[in-house]
């Protein structure tokens, strides 16, 4: 009576398997990957609509834009959430882009900033409405809105150069540029507002 060998499997065939396995995990890790970007520009260029909204609301309630007293920026963290708050309860969070590593705590990136100052907890996004508001002497530019930056994400990207910007514009409407782009509207309101 012959017996039956029964079929195994090879290494070879194993680790043919495993390597076509950890092909289709890097490939799908990479679509995770991506989508996340995605979602998390998606989410932020609407937290910029948002804050373009919130400080119009807020102009047109007290004929400033969100700024501590006296026209000068915040200068900690828990004013500029204060003052946010003011336009109503929970924009505060729409500071914080969530492609941001850090939440919002600038010192980890902002050498010149101590962990233990006040300043650390500030926002993602570059707040370029103040800038507009302090270089044009307390009024808004005379550029149209469509060329007046207000708001910048920088969180995008890692450290490519261009480097892209997510950037709001006070009429409303979101989009990316790239850093020469960005120097440009700078400069046109630099000129509009000498």
């Amino acid at each position: 009576m012959r017996s039956r060998r029964e079929r195994a499997f090879t290494l070879v065939e194993m680790l043919v398997v495993l390597a076509i396995i950890a092909v289709l995990v890097a490939l799908v890790l990479g679509v995770i990957q991506l989508a996340r970007t995605y979602s998390y520009r998606a989410t932020c260029m609407s937290n910029l609509r948002q804050l373009v909204a919130a400080v119009k609301m807020y102009y047109d309630s007290y004929e400033v834009p969100p700024m501590h007293a006296n026209y000068r920026v915040p200068v900690t963290g828990q004013q500029l959430v204060q003052m946010w708050e003011r336009v109503h309860p929970g924009v505060a969070k729409l500071l914080l882009c969530p492609a941001d590593p850090y939440g919002g705590t600038m010192y980890k990136w902002c050498p010149n900033l101590k962990p233990k100052e006040e300043t650390n907890i500030v926002s993602s996004y570059q707040l370029d409405y103040l800038g507009e508001w302090l270089q044009c002497h307390g009024r808004w530019s005379p550029q149209p809105e469509s060329e007046r930056m207000w708001f910048n994400c920088f969180w995008h990207a890692e450290c490519v150069v261009p480097r892209p910007h997510v950037t709001a514009f006070a009429d409303g409407h979101v989009k990316v540029i790239m850093s020469e782009e960005y120097n440009r509207y700078v400069s046109l309101r630099e000129a509009a507002c000498p």
